[in-house]
């Protein structure tokens, strides 16, 4: 993978006392996901005028399926997390990657991890949830989006790739949602699951 652009800022507008840290989907980018979230009415950087946002990029990394480079954190989907893969492509940088930015962000709020939140949509959801389990810092919120835990048999087995899974003295909560197609006139969320480590 080559190196990666700078994560997009959302600098905040009053005194900063949260972070958010969201990672974008297949094919996106950080100003891309960005430009989405600020479209949003009623928006969430004037809901949380002292959040500082970060939205970095995955970079590009080359794409089995599609036979070219992507932006993209990790080259698999769901149906490739089979239960005989050892490892994924681009996981374990990208997860490296946002774990550095993590420590980052704690500095930056002085030591309270519990003031970070985490998250993100399909490939970033799946990225950052797989980063979350190996942070040792309880954080204050993870948010996941549409996405899947790679590798999760192994955590079946009670193994982790590296490190301890949520080394923290106590578990982040954590919230999964998922939209499924509905009845036409209708696109409520369904939120597949509430579940807290």
């Amino acid at each position: 993978m080559r190196e990666r652009p700078a994560p997009h800022i959302q600098e905040p507008a009053s005194e900063h006392t949260h972070t958010v840290i969201l990672l974008h989907g297949n094919g996106s980018d950080g100003p891309q996901f960005w430009r989405a979230i600020r479209r949003m009415r009623p928006s969430l950087f004037a809901k949380f005028p002292s959040f500082r946002w970060v939205f970095p990029s995955s970079g590009l990394l080359w794409s089995s399926s599609m036979e070219m480079e992507r932006k993209q954190w990790l080259d698999a989907s769901p149906r490739d997390s089979s239960e005989s893969a050892q490892e994924i492509p681009g996981l374990s940088s990208s997860v490296e990657y946002v774990l550095g930015l993590i420590e980052d962000e704690v500095q930056r709020l002085g030591g309270r991890a519990d003031r970070l939140v985490l998250g993100g949509l399909s490939q970033g959801q799946a990225t950052s949830l797989y980063a979350l389990l190996r942070c040792e810092h309880r954080l204050g919120a993870y948010v996941g989006m549409s996405g899947w835990l790679p590798l999760a048999h192994k955590l079946d087995q009670g193994m982790t790739v590296e490190g301890d899974l949520q080394g923290a003295e106590a578990p982040t909560p954590v919230f999964l949602g998922q939209r499924h197609s509905r009845p036409q006139g209708t696109s409520r969320a369904r939120v597949e699951g509430l579940v807290t480590y």
